[in-house]
């Protein structure tokens, strides 16, 4: 299995900082913000990660990535996405790194607890998702399902919340995500959405979600940055 860290779009909601600086470059306590997805992967046992990040300040991930200390056997990539045109779009670029492996997927500005070992080495083919609570659902995407339990859908940041359990990262992709992703078609953002990508999957009777109770945070908010950033300060002190 291969990791993918994505680290492009704007991160408008971190202006005025990511006018000028990638979002993924921020700090969250000690260390910039994307070494923590780059950590999880190293820890859920991917040797060959790639780094997907473009204009206008792909070049900092590119020179960060030199500085992070990677173990002696993995080697990592720069794939570059011109525009920023969604998950997997970016997921997309990375089919000739992937070649024939399934893939592991984690947002640039997403941190875990701890990594996750244990799935990549039972999983078998499929997709295999996270859904975690939180208080602000309608940022993410939100499972759906019947009357009978039945997962039928996912809405991504629906206006309407009708559950606080959200689908997070990291996602778990056969190789067939490649093939999936060109069935998709831009949502009303402009951009293709992880959460169609899901429902591809889910089509096929191939999706799995797990539910995770560790900590987690989706780092895209100046609330989210400064909690995260007092947690990982907290954790290592003690």
């Amino acid at each position: 299995m291969k990791g993918i860290v994505l680290a492009g779009g704007l991160g408008t909601r971190l202006n005025p900082l990511t006018k000028l600086l990638n979002k993924h470059v921020l700090p969250v306590y000690d260390k910039p913000m994307f070494y923590y997805s780059l950590q999880t992967l190293v820890e859920s046992g991917t040797k060959q990660i790639a780094v997907v990040s473009g204009p206008p300040f792909g070049a900092q991930i590119k020179e960060l990535l030199k500085h992070f200390r990677f173990p002696k056997d993995c080697r990592t990539f720069f794939i570059d996405q011109p525009t920023p045109a969604g998950m997997p779009d970016a997921i997309r670029r990375c089919k000739t790194f992937a070649g024939k492996e399934p893939v592991m997927v984690i947002a640039g500005d997403n941190i875990y607890e701890r990594g996750f070992a244990e799935e990549t080495r039972s999983f078998t083919g499929g997709a295999v998702s996270f859904l975690r609570r939180t208080d602000d659902a309608n940022r993410f995407g939100v499972p759906i399902y019947d009357i009978d339990g039945k997962l039928i859908g996912i809405i991504e940041k629906p206006v309407n919340i009708v559950s606080d359990w959200v689908v997070t990262g990291p996602h778990i992709f056969d190789n067939r995500v490649f093939h999936l992703i060109d069935n998709l078609r831009p949502s009303s953002r402009g951009e293709l959405e992880i959460a169609d990508l899901n429902i591809e999957y889910l089509k096929l009777g191939s999706l799995k979600l797990v539910k995770r109770f560790d900590y987690w945070s989706d780092v895209g908010t100046y609330d989210s940055l400064l909690s995260a950033s007092l947690y990982i300060r907290s954790k290592l002190k003690r």
